[in-house]
């Protein structure tokens, strides 16, 4: 059956910011919930990035940009017409040139989600504000198939919804690919 990259691998293309586990949540929540968007933009990037500068080309500082900038594991939208839009995208101002409208929710993806969870997803949210000062502030959703009981607290006091699914992780052992 071989490794766990090889079993998963569609699923690691599909999710780039995902690690093996976090692809069996996010597909075992999806499964129960994806009805509730209109589309699911993976890997999203935000804020600014450091630009290196002329003296290097196009490509390099493209991807040094890109590096720099804050990664968003998963953007659910609503009030959009999947139609109209690219089939990816890696800003939000993508979806906004066309539906200004749009509400948007910003996931994170954990086995486990920890304090360091909250953090993350409290500087995509500031940062989302400040890009996009126009739009509905995005919805926040921590998905997860376990979290340490002091994440609770800061997540109820700053509207964050906690989502926990039941996730079989067998696939990851060994002892059922090879």
């Amino acid at each position: 059956m071989g490794t766990v990259a090889q079993r998963l691998e569609s699923q690691l293309l599909k999710y780039p910011g995902m690690m093996a586990d976090e692809t069996l949540v996010w597909r075992t929540w999806a499964a129960a919930n994806e009805q509730n968007y209109d589309r699911f933009d993976h890997n999203i990037r935000l804020g600014p990035g450091i630009d290196p500068g002329p003296s290097f080309l196009p490509a390099v500082r493209r991807a040094a940009i890109l590096n720099s900038q804050l990664r968003i594991d998963t953007v659910g939208w609503q009030g959009i017409d999947t139609t109209q839009l690219p089939s990816k995208i890696e800003t939000p101002q993508t979806v906004y040139d066309i539906f200004p409208s749009a509400i948007a929710t910003i996931f994170e993806v954990k086995r486990r989600a920890i304090p360091s969870t909250i953090g993350e997803l409290l500087t995509y949210y500031h940062t989302w504000v400040q890009d996009f000062p126009a739009a509905v502030p995005p919805a926040m959703v921590i998905v997860c198939a376990g979290y340490a009981q002091t994440i609770i607290a800061p997540a109820t006091a700053n509207k964050i919804n906690v989502s926990v699914v039941a996730v079989n992780f067998s696939i990851l052992s060994n002892a059922s690919g090879s």
